[in-house]
């Protein structure tokens, strides 16, 4: 692989921070069905702003569904195309996921259902954590918030308390430090990427949890910090759901260290933000980088403009599941994509 710092073409006086086009939510802003300045619909109305009862560890709506099961290999060079393992390596060899990283602030606490801290690159962190009745060996994924919103929101919107009882998830879901971009993928990723590494570390010990079957998923905001994992933390990901992020001017594609599957989902030409990021370039971008590093990509384009697509935290759940590292080369390269996905989606050539 090719690894090289992530270049920046904008720094943090981009217009990001003085993008207030008259729609978006300000930092904590808790309203309901609101991201980014636009609505925030992911097909569960009873879900809009519903919340997180941090008590019974579910959310105060209707049901849904966003995550996954898949696995992934370890910090291993590729090596040469193989029949086993997305990421290459020899025929018939296991690939694993790479082993987590020390955790950042020495031993790890303990955490419950609900609103947990962790210190991270020595500042304190927030974030819910939505537990399965039995924990133990489960997969691991995260949730990322959008520009505007909350831990609270992005998992009520995503069915997060409803995946976790139903199909078996430990799911997190952090809080960012209210910066201008929510995320560190402008500017300084260190304290998000340390979170990342802490809380996959402290839950893995802590539960014992599959890390073969780690996933990332986001929108907007949370969708670009994704993308940022996908290509600087491929090594822990089995896949990833990326609900309008992508790459561009400021976002620079790397190749990642490890092939991985990722569904691709935008709202037409009209999925902007503020006259600063065009999703629909922003995904272009990141199939053809994708692609052209041999990577798995379902691209699933609405006309909803700047909002998840409709079903999304149904189908979703049902591309991560499809994957693992174990199970070898994505199925959808071979079989095409079921009925269970819905006619806007396609798999990228």
């Amino acid at each position: 692989m090719r690894p090289r710092p992530l270049a920046l073409a904008l720094s943090l006086s981009f217009a990001f921070a003085a993008c207030d086009d008259g729609g978006g939510a300000g930092a904590g802003d808790t309203g309901p069905n609101t991201a980014d300045g636009a609505t925030f619909d992911t097909g569960f109305a009873d879900d809009a702003g519903a919340g997180f009862d941090a008590a019974t560890n579910t959310d105060l709506g209707a049901e849904a569904d966003l995550g996954a099961e898949a696995d992934r290999g370890t910090g291993a060079d590729l090596g040469a195309e193989a029949d086993l393992g997305i990421d290459g390596g020899a025929a018939g060899e296991v690939i694993l996921a790479a082993e987590p990283k020390a955790y950042s602030g020495g031993t790890c606490p303990t955490f419950d259902a609900g609103d947990n801290t962790i210190t991270a690159a020595g500042a304190e962190r927030s974030f819910d954590l939505y537990l399965p009745d039995a924990p133990e060996g489960a997969p691991l994924l995260f949730m990322w918030h959008p520009l505007g919103s909350n831990a609270g929101q992005v998992a009520a919107f995503l069915g997060a308390a409803a995946a976790a009882r139903s199909r078996g998830y430990v799911i997190v879901v952090p809080e960012s430090q209210r910066t201008a971009t929510e995320w560190g993928y402008v500017g300084n990723a260190t304290p998000d990427l340390t979170l990342f590494d802490d809380l996959l570390t402290c839950l893995t010990t802590q539960y014992g949890l599959d890390r073969e079957r780690v996933y990332t998923t986001g929108f907007s905001a949370g969708a670009l910090w994704s993308t940022y994992l996908v290509i600087h933390r491929a090594e822990y990901l089995a896949a990833a759901v990326i609900l309008s992020g992508g790459t561009n001017q400021f976002l620079r594609y790397d190749t990642p260290a490890y092939r991985i599957p990722v569904l691709l989902a935008w709202g037409g030409p009209n999925d902007q933000y503020g006259g600063v990021i065009n999703f629909q370039d922003a995904t272009y971008a990141f199939r053809d980088e994708l692609r052209a590093d041999d990577h798995t990509v379902v691209m699933c384009g609405h006309q909803g403009g700047h909002t998840p697509p409709r079903g999304v935290a149904d189908w979703g759940y049902e591309f991560l599941e499809l994957h693992s590292v174990r199970n070898g080369l994505s199925p959808i390269d071979v079989e095409g994509l079921g009925p269970e996905f819905p006619d806007i989606c396609s798999v990228a050539e």
